[in-house]
């Protein structure tokens, strides 16, 4: 195949391994059109729109690649070799290609979003310096915005949603291993997406449930911004680095005899608050050796979006288009920089009765998205104060 409009290692590497998924996937043939014969995805709607559209972008040679890609598309064909799924593949090929286009700004409108971010705990034990939870009016005493999911609203979200968002996360405004039923959440999602993902500050940690995320998660992403033990509570106010060192030290040991070891990515991830005092540097020579990725996310004012001036940017945002935030009440936004749901306010909640589908289809997320596609974002707030221009 060839890509003439894309350059770059990570897009020729993908380039190659959609090749290779597709060769194995229709045993070497060249005519992709066979793929809409194939009866892989069992009258899913949902996927079989993602493959229309797969293919007028293969044709179209505008096949879309984010950084990431070509890992998750190895993974999937070293877990073909084992398991001979066609199915699974073709799955994960179309997954990754409608996640990629969306973060592109591609502006590919589905039945569900191609990533779901569901908040099983709004609380958290810190107070960041650069997070919303700092902000007493959301996360202070008798706070409405304060609160674990209903053990039953989940596992209703996620049955309604298995086998058509193929991606989750479990992070959002607050500290999800702090949820009393945490280990019985994962026990529920599990062998039913492709890749789920869990961010956390690794303070809660313990046995229990390290093991339970190794059962079950394919992605653990540890927040913790600098290696000194002075500046880290200065910065996670309310932690220990020691206590978090100590935690981390517990995952890799048991992570180094669990049968799914090879099937966990980490990844440590630092928001660059203050460079006069945080080092790159210093935090890869660290924690390099502990986890398999490291990375430094730019700081942007989350905690103080409402605050801030307004601005004049009219480039639309992807996040309308891919990321879907389910908060722990069943509230949802497309942003969770909007951490008090002024966009989504008015929406009604996910419930028994009102589904992830209906919410994510709802007016009230038709008309975000319209409004920033068509270059109006300005009209939005909180929107209107992001200082986030989409690249």
């Amino acid at each position: 195949m060839g890509f003439k409009y894309l350059s770059g290692l990570e897009i020729r590497e993908g380039i190659k391994l959609v090749s290779e998924i597709l060769d194995l996937i229709l045993d070497g043939e060249k005519n992709l059109s066979k793929l809409a014969k194939l009866d892989f995805l069992e009258g899913n709607r949902h996927y079989s729109n993602i493959l229309n559209l797969f293919l007028k972008s293969v044709k179209d040679e505008e096949y879309p690649f984010s950084s990431y890609t070509p890992k998750r598309l190895s993974i999937a064909i070293e877990k073909y070799k084992e398991n001979k799924s066609k199915k699974d593949l073709l799955k994960e090929l179309l997954s990754r290609f409608y996640y990629d286009s969306c973060i592109k700004g591609k502006r590919i409108e589905l039945e569900f979003p191609p990533l779901l971010q569901i908040e099983i705990a709004s609380k958290c034990n810190y107070k960041c310096v650069f997070c919303y939870q700092k902000d007493m009016t959301f996360s202070g005493p008798n706070s409405p915005y304060m609160g674990f999911m209903d053990f039953d609203l989940f596992k209703k979200i996620i049955d309604q949603i298995e086998g058509s968002i193929p991606y989750i996360t479990f992070a959002s405004r607050g500290e999800p291993t702090l949820h009393p039923k945490f280990e019985e959440i994962l026990d529920y999602c599990k062998g039913k997406f492709k890749d789920i993902k869990i961010n956390t500050n690794a303070s809660a940690l313990n046995r229990k449930k390290i093991n339970k995320i190794l059962e079950v998660c394919d992605t653990v992403v540890f927040s913790i911004d600098t290696p000194d033990k002075e500046i880290y509570p200065k910065i996670r106010v309310g932690g220990k680095l020691e206590n978090v060192l100590k935690n981390i030290a517990l995952f890799n040991e048991i992570r180094s005899t669990h049968q799914r070891k090879k099937d966990v990515n980490t990844r440590a991830s630092g928001v660059l608050f203050n460079p006069k005092i945080q080092s790159e540097e210093d935090y890869k020579q660290l924690f390099s050796p502990l986890f398999d990725q490291t990375a430094f996310v730019k700081y942007n004012p989350w905690e103080k979006i409402y605050s801030l001036p307004e601005n004049d940017i009219e480039t639309p945002c992807q996040q309308p288009f891919y990321r879907f935030f389910i908060w722990f009440d069943g509230s949802y936004n497309c942003c969770d920089m909007d951490y008090k749901s002024i966009l989504t306010r008015d929406a009604t909640k996910i419930s028994h009765d009102f589904s992830v589908k209906n919410a994510w289809n709802s007016q009230i997320m038709k008309d975000i998205r319209e409004i920033h596609h068509s270059g109006k974002r300005n009209s939005l707030d909180p929107c209107k104060r992001c200082p986030i221009k989409p690249s």
